[in-house]
């Protein structure tokens, strides 16, 4: 989701191990100026208080989805509380930098600007080439899709391992274009193909595999559905890429019973198959999972955006368009460097 809340954890144990709008007066500025020397008292304080960060997070990666998903949602003040404590630090970066990915996550981008602009102008190097990775993926998030790539292209010139990136803007600008139609294998509760389906609208999930976490994100945009008005104004189809078809029908069957307004696609990846065509055509950045949403005239319509955006977008205006993309949450970064 997007890469999507459920992501949060894992990329902020990655870290652990390695146009702006108006300005919060909660958060410290966006230029630091020159600041005062830290004390070693202020120093040691701030790395304790890192150090409980990333035992907080490695704990909340043990949790099952709900209860991690409650948790990640009140991390926010967390780390606005840890700030007052490594500010004016070097530990300083790392605090900005997962602040600002919370916002981007769970608070639509609210004063991240401000804190990847501080980021930019303290005097420690650290995490400033993943601030530009998350300031691109920001602006995607946005529908500022020109300004994305615009940051985007220097700054892999610059830093190889972003590369990855570029696919993420790839897949922002097939906003507008027809949807690849592709026969695939529906093994869900509904034969045939879902382009041809009554529903003006289709929402594309696609996963690796249809497990706890990418379930618990399917029932997200299932709830949003069931409560449009006028009703049955989205079709959700499930494209998965796991290697037997046994599983995810199974679990299919958990997760919709009876719901007939879900289609399970099996993107095949054994030999023969027909994964790397539905990547392919669908120009879909890795790692997954990714949403598209498709619109009446089969054009797609956005991308990566939230079960939340679903349904400000489509509630009580069936016919209307959702506008720019804006994927629900970050993308982690290559290894080498994480980040949205």
């Amino acid at each position: 989701m997007p890469r999507f809340p459920i992501v949060l954890i894992g990329l902020l144990l990655l870290i652990s191990g390695c146009d702006s709008g108006s300005r919060s007066t909660a958060l410290p500025s966006a230029d630091p100026g020159l600041p005062p020397a830290a004390t070693k008292d202020q120093i040691h304080d701030a790395q304790v208080e890192i150090e409980a960060l990333d035992q907080e997070v490695a704990e909340m990666r043990s949790l099952p989805v709900d209860a991690r998903k409650a948790r990640e949602l009140a991390f926010g003040a967390r780390l606005e509380r840890a700030l007052a404590i490594t500010i004016n630090t070097k530990f300083e970066n790392k605090n900005l930098y997962w602040l600002a990915y919370w916002r981007l996550t769970y608070a639509d981008g609210k004063d991240c600007d401000q804190l990847l602009d501080r980021l930019d102008r303290l005097p420690s190097p650290s995490l400033k080439g993943m601030g530009g990775y998350l300031r691109v993926q920001l602006r995607l998030h946005q529908g500022r899709i020109r300004e994305a790539r615009a940051l985007a292209d220097p700054l892999v010139l610059r830093m190889k391992e972003f590369s990855p990136l570029l696919d993420q803007v790839v897949f922002h600008e097939s906003v507008g274009q027809p949807a690849p139609r592709i026969a695939g294998h529906n093994i869900g509760s509904q034969a045939g193909d879902p382009m041809a389906a009554t529903e003006p609208w289709l929402l594309y999930l696609f996963v690796e595999q249809l497990d706890d976490s990418t379930a618990y994100l399917a029932n997200s945009y299932r709830q949003v559905m069931a409560t449009l008005v006028p009703p049955r104004q989205v079709r959700l189809v499930i494209v998965t890429f796991e290697g037997t078809a046994l599983d995810p029908v199974a679990r299919l069957r958990q997760l919709a019973g009876a719901d007939t307004q879900i289609d399970l696609m099996w993107a095949n990846p054994n030999n023969g198959g027909d994964a790397e065509q539905w990547r392919t055509r669908w120009k879909l950045p890795q790692p997954l999972p990714h949403v598209s949403l498709v619109g009446p005239d089969r054009s797609i319509m956005a991308v990566d955006l939230s079960p939340e955006a679903l349904g400000r977008a489509l509630s009580g205006h069936a016919g209307a368009s959702p506008g720019a993309s804006a994927p629900g949450a970050p993308a982690p970064a290559p290894a080498a460097a994480p980040g949205r």
